[in-house]
């Protein structure tokens, strides 16, 4: 936005680093992500207590910080995009198409082409059938945000990190937050990477960028 205004250019006079205008960005757009999932699931918590009436355990309340820290990851991953979008772009418009473009492909059309592909499949190879709509979903980070929050919020339940279907954990006993984490870590470690990405990104394109008059 500062870009397309030309206002950089008088922010970019002050005795400041370049990258602190972008840590100050960056850092805005999680605290503000945090501050909205925090009270969201603290709302969220405190309702179905009053309805209830049952206090939540220690390996609850760990396992719903837990996925605070994964909602947070999640959804500072789609920020870093719009913040590189912004940057490459210098145009806010284009910007925020780019990115809920970008956007609807992982929740709804890369969703809608693996049913559609794998339905191309004879029923008679439910198999493969099976293998191409996994691998296909698996390319969205929304998939994988899925496994991991199903796995974190599910003591019962599992799915496999590279997978789309529950497995109960065996007869008689719940699986402990240490055994959730080891089974859907490869998922967190995915979005963390893209974000990570994205940020990197963010701060060569606009560390290298000339900004001009």
């Amino acid at each position: 936005k500062e870009i397309e205004k030309g206002s950089i250019i008088l922010l970019l006079s002050c005795p400041i680093y370049r990258d602190t205008i972008l840590n100050g960005k960056i850092l805005g757009g999680v605290l503000t992500i945090t501050l909205a999932i925090s009270t969201s699931i603290t709302a969220s918590t405190g309702v179905i207590m009053a309805v209830i009436g049952i206090m939540p355990t220690i390996d609850e309340a760990i396992r719903l910080i837990i996925y605070l820290i994964a909602s947070v990851i999640y959804i500072s991953m789609y920020m870093a995009i719009s913040v590189y979008t912004s940057i490459a772009t210098k145009n806010t418009s284009m910007s925020l198409l780019i990115s809920i473009i970008v956007w609807l492909t992982f929740t709804q059309l890369i969703y809608s082409a693996s049913s559609a592909i794998s339905a191309l499949i004879p029923e008679i190879l439910s198999e493969t059938r099976l293998k191409v709509l996994t691998a296909i979903r698996m390319l969205t980070p929304d998939q994988h945000y899925y496994n991991f929050s199903m796995n974190i919020l599910n003591e019962k339940m599992a799915l496999e990190p590279f997978g789309i279907f529950l497995r109960g954990a065996a007869p008689g006993r719940s699986l402990t937050i240490i055994e959730s984490l080891a089974i859907s870590w490869p998922n967190l470690a995915i979005i963390t990477s893209i974000l990570t990405a994205f940020i990197a990104a963010s701060y060569i394109k606009f560390l290298r960028e000339e900004v001009r008059c």
